[in-house]
Order: C-alpha cells, then sequence, then structure tokens
C-alpha cells in the first residue's frame, strides 16, 4: 500500500499504469523520492508509460515532470512522451546521456527532427521538463529554457507520458498534468469557448 501511494506521488496519474505498460526487461521500483526504471539487458529498447489525456483545454494545459538519467550508452534518454495511435504519430523531448534535449517526432515511421539543444540538461538530478499545450500547439522547455515547439502535430490531444530508451538506469518524479487558469480579467478566448 504504501508503495502505491508513493508511486501516486511520483507517478500522478501514470501511477495506475505502471503495472499493464511495463515491458519485458524493464524493472520499476520506488528509490530515494524517484520512480526509477531500469533496463540492463536491451540496447535500443524503450519503455513508456502513458495516460489517455485528450485534446487540451482551450485555455491549455501544463505537463511537468522531473527526470534524471544514469547511463553508459551516450543514446541513452528519458523524457516525455506524446503519442496519438490512431494517427500512427509520437512525439518525445528528451534528454541524454550526452545532456543534450531533442524534440522531435514520427508520423507513420518518419522521423521528423524538430530542435536538439547540445548541453542543456544538467544530468544531476534536478532536470525539470515542461510543456504548455494548447489545441494543436505545444511550447517545450527544459530548466525553463524553451527548446522547441510542436504545431498542428497529429500526435497532440491524445495520450501523455513519459518514455525511457536504451540501457540504464532513469528516474522519474513529480510528474503532473494540469490545466491552465482562464487568463486573469475573463478576456480573451471567449471565441469558441464553452463545452
Amino acid at each position: 500500500q504504501a508503495a502505491g501511494a508513493q508511486d501516486a506521488a511520483l507517478l500522478g496519474p501514470l501511477a495506475d499504469v505502471v503495472d499493464a505498460q511495463l515491458r519485458q526487461n524493464w524493472q520499476a521500483s520506488s528509490e530515494d523520492g524517484w520512480f526509477v526504471l531500469r533496463n540492463s539487458r536491451g540496447d535500443n529498447e524503450e519503455q513508456a508509460l502513458v495516460v489517455p489525456a485528450g485534446p487540451a483545454p482551450g485555455n491549455g494545459r501544463q505537463v511537468s515532470v522531473n527526470v534524471s538519467l544514469n547511463a553508459q550508452d551516450d543514446t541513452a534518454s528519458v523524457g516525455v512522451f506524446l503519442q496519438n495511435r490512431q494517427a500512427n504519430a509520437s512525439c518525445l523531448m528528451e534528454i541524454t546521456a550526452t545532456a543534450a534535449a531533442n524534440l522531435f517526432c514520427y508520423t507513420n515511421d518518419k522521423y521528423e527532427p524538430i530542435a536538439t539543444v547540445e548541453g542543456a540538461a544538467k544530468l544531476d538530478g534536478s532536470d525539470l521538463i515542461e510543456f504548455v499545450e494548447f489545441p494543436h500547439a505545444a511550447r517545450f522547455f527544459l530548466n525553463g529554457q524553451v527548446i522547441g515547439d510542436l504545431d498542428g502535430k497529429a500526435a497532440l490531444g491524445a495520450d501523455i507520458g513519459v518514455m525511457a530508451y536504451d540501457r540504464g538506469t532513469f528516474g522519474i518524479a513529480a510528474f503532473q498534468i494540469a490545466d491552465l487558469p482562464p487568463p486573469e480579467g475573463g478576456e480573451g478566448q471567449t471565441a469558441g469557448g464553452g463545452s
């Protein structure tokens, strides 16, 4: 029971999907304030944990997560993952073992690089990935620095979560999805408002 509560604090809405989505070769545990994913055997293997979030609300939503990794392979990475299975589309903003931040998408298995910022990650356990998503658009940040934007990508407005890639030990903490409040004064997006 305590482990479940701990996972919920670290993973937020993702806590409920770990058992169903954890893949072979991957282990999951809670340690020292992190939800830890370990892959010691499989090269080039990915582990995603996602929840159906649906389209972003009109005022937008913010997704944030603390990430860390410890890996020998430069290609190892951890980050936030958006996917729309029906559209066969996904986008990922990751930090790698070389401290780069990458934002890219796949649509129908076609790779589309969007942004890379070398040396953006601290890799000291303090890295914070955030994105603000509006209907059909999203902006991604690492430690407050803008990494890149998605505009009209098919992966938006469906499933949201995290992904770890390649061999290594990956930490996830404080994952949350929060709707943003309306702008002050009630001005703004009245067109198309309502539910």
